[in-house]
Order: structure tokens, then sequence, then C-alpha cells
């Protein structure tokens, strides 16, 4: 009976939050269908122009932002929004980025959410650069995905700064497990796994490989299934 109240009082609360998401990033047509729930339980730091969410699809598609995880992980985590006027979020069909989760698109940066993307609770996902991925994604709780490292790096040679384009793409079928960092410059190939713990921040263009600890392919020619 408990759960039933909270579930039926979280729907009520995010009422409001949902119907601004949708009426502030998306045309008419699309905002009445309500395809993206917001939990009421989000920091809202900056939006970004009305433009900056596009979501490439007419199918019926649901996008949740806050409102998922295992067990009761965030359940006191508040889920973070700070989008510049700049950025571009791309949902391309469903999508569940759960409770606690930070995502964060910096001036000119984009994130490209493939379909059928979930990722579980208190992750970040931060970009300054471009940010794509594939289809069907799985990413674990407390995992990092970052372009951007927050700080300039300057030449000590010549005071030149490096602005080469920071990019991350994750392929399509990729299960990324808990506690995973990947930083700039990574490339994760289709129908792989990246290890729990792992540190991933190279380009790996073999598929069907399970990646651990420090850019190490612990085990190659591997399936997996949700």
């Amino acid at each position: 009976m408990i759960k039933i109240i909270k579930k039926a009082s979280d729907f009520i609360l995010d009422i409001p939050i949902t119907l601004y998401f949708n009426f502030y990033y998306l045309p008419i047509n699309k905002a009445i269908k309500i395809p993206i729930r917001v939990s009421h339980n989000i920091v809202l730091k900056n939006m970004g122009k009305r433009s900056s969410v596009k979501i490439n699809s007419n199918n019926k598609i649901i996008i949740r932002i806050g409102k998922n995880a295992s067990f009761s992980l965030g359940v006191n985590q508040k889920t973070y929004w700070d989008i510049d006027k700049d950025a571009r979020i791309i949902f391309n069909e469903n999508a569940s980025i759960g409770r606690g989760t930070q995502i964060i698109c910096s001036k000119n940066a984009s994130i490209d959410f493939g379909n059928n993307f979930f990722c579980n609770a208190n992750c970040i996902i931060n970009s300054n650069g471009k940010l794509k991925f594939g289809n069907d994604i799985i990413i674990g709780w407390n995992t990092e995905i970052l372009t951007a490292g927050g700080h300039s790096i300057v030449s000590i040679e010549n005071q030149e700064e490096d602005n080469s384009i920071n990019s991350i793409t994750i392929g399509n079928h990729v299960w990324i497990a808990s506690n995973v960092t990947i930083l700039n410059n990574t490339f994760i190939s289709d129908d792989s796994v990246v290890a729990t713990k792992a540190l991933v921040s190279k380009k790996f263009n073999e598929n069907n490989i399970i990646i651990g600890k420090y850019n190490e392919i612990l085990k190659r020619n591997i399936l997996w299934k949700r």
C-alpha cells in the first residue's frame, strides 16, 4: 500500500516539470504526446535553447529522465540537467536515464542517444564535444562518461591550447557495467562489454570483446544478452 501511495504521489509531483520539459523543447504536435517523462527530483541548472533537445522519431516513444534505478540506488540523489544554449541533445527513440544522473552538455557540444538506451543511477554523462551512443546500450550505476576534462591543456613550449575535438563513440549493443570511467577520444565497437571498474581511453575497432582494467582486452568472440 505504501509503495502504491508513493508511486501515485511521485506521478502527481512529476506532472509540472514533465509538461514544462515537453512544451519547452518540442513542437506542439510532439509535446502533446508527452514523450519525455521527468522526475520532480531534478536540478535544472541550464535548459539551453528551446531547440536544444530533438527527437528523431515520429513513433510513439518514451524518454524517462531521473525515473529509474536498480534497487534503491539514487533515491536520495537529485538528477542534474545542465545544457548550454548552443548544445544539442538528440534522442532517436526510447531512452531511460537513471535517478541521480548528471547530464551536462557544453557550448557547441552534443549528446546523441540511440534507440533503447538505458542508464542506471548516479552516472555522469558530460560532453564538451561529440558524444554518441549507438542502439541498445546498457550502462551500470556510478559510471562516468566524460569527453570533458574540466580544464584546458596548454603546451609549455608554445603556450598553445589543445583545441582538438573531443569525442566518444559507443557502438551498438554495448553493455557498460558499473563504476566504469570512459574518457575522451574513446571508441567502443559493437557487441562489446566493458567490465566493472574499467577505465577506457582509447579506440577499440574489434567487435565482440570484453574490455577491463586499463584498456585491456580480457576476452574475445563473446556475445551478451539482456
